[in-house]
């Protein structure tokens, strides 16, 4: 029997999470011999990272139609079309030729359905016979009108499968195609990071937050979170993961600063961030550490996970915190959230509230008994959902139901 071969698309071209989180997936199922995976991105950073677990189609660019809850098109940012129409164009330059040097493939799987949309009458155009399949990492828009009606068409006649990283993330997809969803929650390929819980033997508890100075995953709040933690008599350390290393350039920062002042972009400066926790000092211990592949001794010796993002969702470094046992608190509207399980393996906390966010952490710093119960928690709730087995389990699954009702079809 030959290997069924799959093209994963990703049109996001430097290392981070969902680009990490691919190269996971990519990873698992290299491992299983009846996958031949490829993948085409971008010419960029990531590209090296894959070349040991795929073979890399480099393109000029790939383009993205945005229907997320927060990048969704409005105002000025429906400007960011034309820089989509120009990647498009340098997209479909790249594919010349494409089918003389790879005639087919069996599965399509786009990364993230931003680049679904516009790419997929194109890659279907070319590999007729492909399954297609996309995966959704981020929650989509309710808005009513033209662009919402567009993305369910294609959605609803392009989709064979889709993949949603989290409950709360399908909950926000179409209910016409969710007879035609699976949950695939991320994966860390850490099974060797799982801990036996120790107990806490410090008299302070040592929080750590992987989002740099991002603005989106909630860097501006966490000054005002410390002065909370400070009033709450709370002892902490803060470690902070992913500062930028490299200042920008003048005309860059001059861009951004236009981009943020017009809606399309909202950002956080390195310079005011650091700035910002530096009054916190010397009474805590506060940590800021560059960019970093292999975060796991920093996971290692912390005790709760931050994410007080304005993403409304979990993300990956709850996952990457549950490995060794550490819970999270996080901004969330969902108390449902299925990755941090309210009141079990963490706190959701709603309408970015800093002072119950604090009072969240407060509660697990003065309650030792209560911390462990969590931890023990996290690893259970790791080890049954978020292992590389389950995970190449239910990909499997899709894609050989996938792949055989493909030849049935052709016979």
């Amino acid at each position: 029997m030959r290997k069924t071969k799959v093209l994963f698309v990703s049109n996001v071209s430097v290392w981070g999470g969902s680009v990490k989180s691919l190269y996971q997936t990519i990873s698992t199922i290299k491992n299983d011999s009846i996958f031949e995976p490829y993948l085409m991105i971008p010419n960029g950073s990531a590209s090296k990272y894959f070349e040991s677990v795929a073979e890399v189609i480099n393109v000029q660019a790939i383009p993205q139609f945005d229907n997320t809850l927060y990048g969704n098109y409005r105002g000025f940012r429906w400007l960011l079309l034309l820089r989509e129409i120009n990647a498009y164009l340098k997209f479909t330059f790249s594919l010349i030729g494409s089918k003389q040097k790879q005639p087919y493939f069996d599965i399509i799987h786009f990364n993230e359905i931003v680049c679904f949309v516009p790419c997929v009458y194109l890659l279907k155009k070319i590999y007729p016979n492909a399954k297609i399949v996309t995966h959704v990492r981020s929650l989509q828009s309710d808005k009513k009108g033209f662009r919402n009606k567009l993305f369910k068409r294609v959605l609803e006649n392009k989709a064979d499968h889709i993949f949603c990283i989290d409950k709360i993330v399908a909950n926000t997809l179409p209910a016409s195609v969710q007879d035609k969803t699976t949950i695939l929650y991320n994966i860390n390929n850490a099974d060797s990071g799982i801990k036996e819980i120790m107990g806490k033997k410090e008299s302070k508890v040592n929080l750590i937050f992987l989002g740099g100075s991002s603005y989106m995953k909630g860097a501006g709040f966490l000054s005002p979170l410390l002065i909370q933690l400070d009033a709450l008599n709370v002892c902490f350390s803060l470690t902070v993961l992913g500062i930028e290393e490299e200042p920008q350039s003048g005309m860059v920062a001059v861009f951004n600063n236009i981009l943020s002042f017009i809606g399309i972009k909202q950002s956080l400066s390195v310079k005011d961030f650091i700035s910002s926790l530096k009054s916190f000092q010397p009474k805590y211990e506060i940590r800021l550490i560059p960019f970093q592949n292999d975060i796991n001794d920093f996971l290692k010796n912390s005790d709760i996970l931050i994410f007080p993002s304005y993403l409304d969702a979990p993300g990956r470094p709850s996952i990457e915190a549950m490995s060794y046992g550490i819970p999270s608190v996080i901004f969330c509207n969902d108390k449902e959230n299925d990755v941090v399980l309210e009141g079990i393996t963490g706190f959701n906390v709603s309408n970015r509230d800093v002072k119950v966010f604090a009072e969240k952490i407060s509660y697990l710093y003065r309650n030792p008994d209560v911390m462990e119960e969590y931890q023990k928690n996290c690893l259970k709730h790791y080890t049954d959902n978020f292992l590389a087995s389950s995970h190449l389990l239910k990909l499997s699954s899709v894609y050989n139901t996938l792949f055989l009702n493909n030849q049935l079809i052709n016979k």
